[in-house]
């Protein structure tokens, strides 16, 4: 992490949220803790805006008075506008869900009580690591016999979808659907200090590994 003088016009805010081992935990992979960071990130004129529209960065939101938010992609290579997406599932059967959602490694327990119920992440697979944590994307939390899924984004919304159509279907009636409008905010009118963060090499090493 640095400190530096920020050009608004040079890239987006990044809402992003990392699973870590909480201190001292004698258990570091569970329950752990979820951790949201906002954060600049650079984007070039010729790249792809981190928007999602497919247009440089420069013909979209490069000279645009509003900040849309983003939010990284499951692969970490691409970003998307931050819209919520919320969805509620009825189980059928609450036992074989959760056996699923522990046994795949694209899920990260956070909270596994006596009970039914239960609180997940969906990291990916392989999972991007950095200084900050491990990159989540999706909420799923079951609760009083339904599934509650949040993910930040359209995209991560499609992937999760894909998810549960894989592993869990037979377990799962169909889902209710409720979208949120994207988030955008007002770009500052002149070049400030933040807190600079990007993802260290390690991770980039890591998704890179990941595709071959």
């Amino acid at each position: 992490m640095k400190v530096g003088v920020i050009n608004p016009q040079a890239g987006f805010m990044s809402l992003e949220v990392y699973w870590r081992p909480k201190q001292n935990d004698r258990n570091p992979n569970r329950p752990g803790e979820k951790v949201s960071i906002s954060m600049f990130r650079s984007c070039e004129p010729e790249a792809s805006c981190y928007c999602g529209s497919g247009r440089t960065f420069q013909s979209c939101c490069q000279n645009r008075k509003k900040w849309p938010l983003v939010t990284p992609d499951p692969g970490g290579m691409s970003f998307s506008q931050s819209q919520a997406h919320s969805s509620v599932y009825p189980i059928r059967e609450i036992a074989k869900l959760r056996q699923a959602f522990m046994a795949d490694p694209r899920l990260q327990c956070v909270v596994a009580g006596p009970g039914k119920d239960g609180f997940w992440l969906f990291v990916d697979d392989p999972p991007i690591e950095t200084v900050y944590g491990r990159l989540s994307f999706a909420d799923l939390e079951i609760k009083d016999g339904r599934l509650l899924v949040t993910a930040m984004s359209v995209k991560r919304h499609e992937v999760v979808q894909k998810l549960l159509a894989e592993i869990a279907e037979n377990f799962l009636g169909t889902a209710s659907v409720k979208i949120y409008p994207p988030h955008v905010f007002e770009k500052p009118a002149h070049p400030q200090l933040m807190e600079i963060k990007t993802v260290p090499p390690a991770a980039a090493k890591l998704r890179r590994r990941g595709r071959k």
